[in-house]
């Protein structure tokens, strides 16, 4: 019953581990847009 109760105490740990994951790349995502805004913006005229 032990194992049992390992196994499922590692599954939220996981899961909130994926969840920042996403997080961060979303949040990397919108900083490389940012940055190709800013870009386009000041240096492509």
């Amino acid at each position: 019953m032990e194992l049992s109760m390992a196994a499922n105490d590692k599954a939220p740990v996981a899961a909130a581990a994926r969840a920042m994951d996403a997080k961060a790349i979303d949040q990397a995502i919108a900083y490389l847009l940012m940055f190709a805004a800013l870009f386009v913006t000041y240096f492509a005229s």
